[in-house]
């Protein structure tokens, strides 16, 4: 009301940057709901909204409609108008247990998890889930959101990610809608998967990956279909900071990988590779201690009879946290 009183635009632009920017903060605030529809859905649409994934995305904006539900009511207002901003949400990179879970039956969002679930599906039926069915994708959908801001980016749960959507989603946008830059990477799966594992194959020079200096903390969590060399060639070209990697449930994820993110991510501290098999004898566990009070004195690893590592501890001595529990499978 001040700027529409005061005739000044640029306080609403102001506001709507620091609310994009500030997303995954202002989303759990009490007074959240009181944000104004217009505001909310420009700061929606703006590049560079910052939100650890889709999903916080999608919570908040049902947490906002609920909220101003019974207020629509009161004032006679077109409640279902507000249901456009869900249309923002890239619903082919939520979750399949999220949407296929309790947010059917949510009256604000049952729609868009049957869109949703359709997409995941799509993705997950081709085996090869190449660049060009990447590609095939209308607009952003699979483009995962990261900005000068972002200090986590979390994929947990979703299945359908593989190295063309992440690799996708660090390249330029112009690198995806100039076809003479779409060359190099309109390739099937399993050679560019190659090409970014081993890049003594092939030259990487034609691609060039944006760098996300704030990137701490990456999940990866039951990313079942992802190449996990190539992701961590992906982590350390994008995420110079990067110092935490959750990677649990993702059993292809090889002991041969762990000693390439601690060699090409030197900023590694903390990686968690637990997986889930059940019943798990504890002579089976593999667990790493590493506290800072023996960064002077040295590093312990224990690890059960018949079980060695293939990593010298010189290797991990940046980490200060390692879990592998239930990672009896775990093999060089």
């Amino acid at each position: 009301m001040f700027t529409l009183d005061h005739a000044d635009d640029s306080i609403p632009e102001l506001c709507v940057g620091y609310l994009a920017r500030n997303f995954m903060r202002v989303m759990s605030c009490s007074s959240f709901g009181d944000i104004p529809y217009e505001l909310l859905y420009h700061c929606v649409q703006r590049t560079d909204l910052t939100i650890d994934s889709e999903k916080h995305l999608s919570e908040a904006l049902i947490v906002w409609l609920a909220a101003n539900a019974d207020r629509s009511k009161r004032f006679g207002s077109n409640y279902e108008e507000h249901f456009v901003i869900l249309k923002e949400i890239r619903v082919s990179l939520l979750p399949l247990w999220f949407v296929a879970g309790g947010k059917r039956t949510c009256p604000y969002f049952s729609g868009l998890a049957v869109q949703s679930i359709s997409r995941i599906l799509s993705l997950l039926k081709d085996p090869s889930t190449g660049y060009q069915n990447v590609l095939d994708f209308v607009g952003d959908d699979l483009r995962i959101r990261l900005t000068e801001f972002s200090e986590k980016m979390n994929l947990s749960g979703c299945p359908q990610i593989t190295s063309a959507v992440l690799l996708f989603s660090l390249l330029p946008r112009n690198h995806n809608t100039n076809s003479s830059l779409r060359i190099p990477i309109d390739q099937p799966l399993m050679k560019l998967e190659g090409f970014l594992g081993f890049p003594n194959q092939t030259s990487d020079k034609s691609l060039p990956t944006l760098s996300y200096e704030a990137v701490v903390e990456v999940d990866i969590s039951k990313c079942t279909r992802l190449n996990i060399d190539a992701a961590i060639n992906c982590f350390s070209k994008s995420f110079p900071s990067l110092r935490i990697l959750k990677a649990a449930y993702c059993p292809n994820f090889r002991l041969t990988s762990l000693h390439n993110l601690v060699v090409k991510c030197s900023s590694i501290d903390e990686v968690d590779l637990s997986t889930d098999i059940s019943p798990i004898p504890w002579t089976k566990s593999l667990a790493w201690s590493h506290s800072p009070a023996s960064r002077k004195t040295g590093y312990s690893l224990a690890y059960v009879s018949g079980f060695e590592p293939h990593i010298s501890v010189e290797r991990l001595q940046n980490i200060s946290i390692l879990t592998l529990e239930g990672r009896s499978d775990v093999t060089g």
